[in-house]
């Protein structure tokens, strides 16, 4: 809550525009209970790394081992043995489950810093990043979900250097996508400002 907070002031005094996580989209495998029309979401504009960052939950030296056993369910963790200075973060998005025929990418770039330990995705930064899912004249994560198969995260350093994540796949799933996952009744939605927002399974990627 209090990240949730901290970011509804960042994003004012940023003059962030808002933008819609809608409902009702649902998986092949079980029927969702029907959830209010969300209210808007706001989002950092394509550009602002700083603001995802923020968005974030950074936990300081720990161990891989430490890491692997404590992650938050269903999210992405990126470690680091040393301080990174990056300019970009890009997820790409994948219309099979093998991360080979590209969609589309959310990119948020400037200047940021990394340090020493590690970076778990968030609700609100998976809302961020699937509120910035375009295709074909439309955006929003209902249609990040409905065309989303596969995905992978990439970091760019200010040297240059990429750091290319494994692609994001859940065989259990034909796939995987930024979603709301009930796995005891075995049902998925399209992430919505009412519900948590994460993957399928935890996924792990070492940044050095």
């Amino acid at each position: 809550m209090h990240k949730k907070l901290s970011f509804l002031l960042l994003a004012l005094c940023l003059n962030l525009p808002l933008s819609a996580c809608q409902s009702g989209s649902s998986n092949n495998q079980g029927n969702p209970v029907p959830t209010p029309t969300p209210t808007p979401t706001p989002i950092p504009e394509s550009g602002n790394l700083a603001t995802y960052i923020h968005l974030l939950t950074y936990t300081p030296n720990n161990t891989s081992k430490e890491l692997k056993d404590s992650l938050p369910q269903f999210q992405q963790t990126m470690n680091l043995n040393t301080e990174l200075q990056i300019n970009d973060i890009s997820i790409n998005f994948y219309s099979d489950s093998q991360c080979s025929s590209e969609l589309t990418k959310v990119s948020m770039t400037g200047s940021g810093t990394l340090l020493a330990g590690s970076y778990t995705t968030t609700t609100d930064s998976n809302l961020a990043v699937c509120s910035l899912f375009q295709i074909y004249g439309n955006s929003g994560c209902v249609y990040e979900y409905s065309y989303t198969q596969s995905l992978n995260f990439v970091i760019t350093s200010t040297t240059g250097d990429k750091v290319n994540g494994a692609c994001m796949t859940n065989q259990a799933w034909s796939g995987e996508k930024i979603g709301y996952y009930n796995l005891t009744q075995n049902w998925a939605r399209n992430c919505s400002i009412m519900s948590n927002c994460g993957f399928s399974q935890n996924y792990v990627m070492d940044l050095n």
